[in-house]
């Protein structure tokens, strides 16, 4: 960590000698604990991706978790904002297939705010990978935090999808109709205020509601077919 943020090299036989020591198990001395406490405050550090591969070339991350994994330390420009330490530790796993992240989870004592992230992402990658349409996309991320659903732009065949996705959400305005609103037109509390309200949201995704004025006559519509 301090060679990258200080920029020097590491001399040729400390090199060897830290391979060496990898290779006859100097790591199995270190608790979970440590290593955890160690690598996150490389995500801390403004050079992390750079130490993350150091970690890769000299096989620690591999010798600790057992295999070689597919982590994501790539220069790929997508978090150039991100600061956080739970976004970027993300970042660096989001190329994992779903037994990949749960071996680490095994192998490091992650926060329980991060183990639920890895646990989302376990479950949401395989769904996303079925998704055809926006509103099949919608209805799985619509309820998280832009920065968590940016994190599948990376994966190669998410790509092209979740770029027009979060294209889509900066254009989408907010709707004029609230679930208020339908109780005072004469709608009953209760499922269908919340079915009207999804499809509403659905025709603005799909391009059928582009303008308030649209959205109004869509409500209209919607509210005298009374199901």
């Amino acid at each position: 960590r301090f060679a990258v943020r200080y920029g020097f090299s590491l001399p040729k036989d400390t090199l060897t000698a830290l391979r060496s020591a990898i290779q006859t198990g100097v790591l199995s001395k270190i608790s979970q604990d440590r290593f955890t406490e160690e690598l996150m405050l490389m995500y801390a550090e403004e050079k992390y991706r750079e130490m993350g591969r150091k970690l890769l070339e000299t096989g620690i991350l591999r010798e600790w978790i057992g295999s070689d994994l597919p982590w994501n330390f790539a220069d790929d420009g997508l978090d150039d904002t991100r600061t956080e330490v739970k976004e970027r530790w993300l970042l660096s796993v989001i190329l994992m297939k779903a037994e990949h992240l749960r071996a680490v989870m095994e192998h490091i004592h992650l926060s329980k705010e991060n183990r639920q992230h890895m646990e989302k992402l376990v479950g949401l990658q395989e769904q996303l990978l079925t998704c055809r349409t926006v509103v099949e996309i919608d209805r799985l991320l619509e309820r998280l935090p832009v920065w968590f659903i940016g994190l599948f732009q990376v994966i190669p065949e998410l790509t092209e999808r979740m770029r027009s996705y979060i294209a889509l959400l900066e254009r989408l305005p907010e709707s004029a109709v609230t679930g208020k609103d339908l109780v005072a037109r004469g709608v009953k509390r209760g499922p269908r205020i919340g079915r009207i309200l999804r499809e509403i949201r659905d025709a603005w995704l799909e391009g059928v509601i582009r303008t308030p004025q649209e959205e109004q006559v869509f409500l209209e519509q919607r509210l005298k077919g009374g199901t």
